[in-house]
């Protein structure tokens, strides 16, 4: 899969939203647009809580995978939450819903180390699946 990678600032959220948007242009909108949320979901993550640059990419698949890749190894904390829903954060907070949002959107989640350093966030959304929920 080939990469683009994004600054550690507010505004790769919408880039990396668009950036899937364009890859999965003839995908069905449900699908497609569950793949943009999730996905700027994990960009967001990393802006706020990595502050490092961001390497995105996107295989149409099926199934369709993104992996969200940046610069801070997972602590033991957040590979219990990619393992098992986080739970939900109070309505009213300014965070906290992303990943159980990610968990809601996405086939399958999972985590591992990135082979430049870091970890990387990827997510799958199995189309047939999706499409007969």
């Amino acid at each position: 899969m080939d990469f683009v990678t994004f600054p550690a600032e507010a505004t790769s959220a919408a880039a990396a939203r668009q950036m899937v948007r364009d890859a999965l242009g003839s995908s069905e909108a449900g699908v497609r647009e569950a793949a943009v949320l999730a996905t700027s979901e994990l960009v967001t993550n990393v802006v706020r809580h990595a502050n490092t640059e961001v390497r995105v990419s996107i295989d149409a698949g099926p199934p369709i995978r993104v992996e969200v890749h940046d610069g801070v190894a997972a602590t033991d904390a957040f590979r219990a939450m990619i393992h098992s829903r986080p739970a939900s954060a109070d309505a009213r907070a300014d965070g906290g819903r992303g990943l159980s949002l990610v968990h809601d959107l996405a086939s399958r989640i999972g985590l591992g180390d990135d082979p430049l350093g870091g970890k990387v966030v990827w997510f799958e959304i199995d189309t047939s699946q999706r499409l007969s929920r």
